[in-house]
C-alpha cells in the first residue's frame, strides 16, 4: 500500500497513534511517499510506484468529493493501469443539507474549481506517454489553493 502526500515531518510514531492497526502491518506492506505537495503530484508518486512494483491496477482509496479529480490525475499518469476507485464519505458529507454548512459548501466549490482547472490543464497538456519516470518534478502543477 502506498501513501502519497504524506507530510515530510510525519513519523511513524505519529502514524502508529492515529491508528493503531498501522504498526502491525507497515514494515512489511506499507510505503509513504513524502515528496508529492498536490493531487497531480500524488499521481506522479503513484505512477513511479506503481511502477517500480510492477502494478497493473490499483485500488484508489480517497474522499468522495475528492476522487473525481484523483481519477482523472492517476488516468493522466497511468493510462495502462486499471483504476479501482473506493470512495470515503466523510461525516460532515452524510448529511442531508451540507448546503447548509458553510465550511463544507466551501470545501466543495474549491474542490469544483480544482478539478475544471485540472480538467482544462489534462485536456491542454495530455501527458507524454513516453515520458521517462522521473523526467518531471513530483510535485506537478500549482494549485489554487491548499495541499489537497
Amino acid at each position: 500500500m502506498l501513501i502519497s502526500g504524506v507530510h515530510p515531518e510525519t513519523t511513524e510514531r505519529e502514524l502508529a497513534r492515529a491508528q493503531p492497526d498501522y504498526a502491525a502491518f507497515a514494515r512489511c506492506c506499507v510505503d509513504l511517499g513524502r515528496r508529492a505537495l498536490n493531487t497531480a503530484g500524488n499521481a506522479v508518486e503513484t505512477r513511479r510506484w506503481a511502477v517500480g512494483h510492477g502494478f497493473r491496477s490499483l485500488i484508489v482509496v480517497t474522499s468522495g468529493y475528492h476522487m473525481p479529480r484523483t481519477m482523472m490525475e492517476l488516468a493522466r499518469e497511468m493510462p495502462n493501469v486499471e483504476l479501482i476507485p473506493y470512495a470515503v464519505v466523510t461525516d460532515r458529507l452524510k448529511g442531508e443539507h451540507w448546503w447548509r454548512d458553510l465550511d463544507t459548501a466551501r470545501l466543495l466549490a474549491g474542490e469544483y474549481v480544482k478539478y475544471v482547472a485540472a480538467l482544462v490543464r489534462v485536456r491542454l497538456a495530455p501527458r507524454l506517454a513516453k515520458a521517462p519516470v522521473g523526467a518531471e518534478t513530483v510535485q506537478g502543477p500549482a494549485e489554487p489553493a491548499a495541499r489537497s
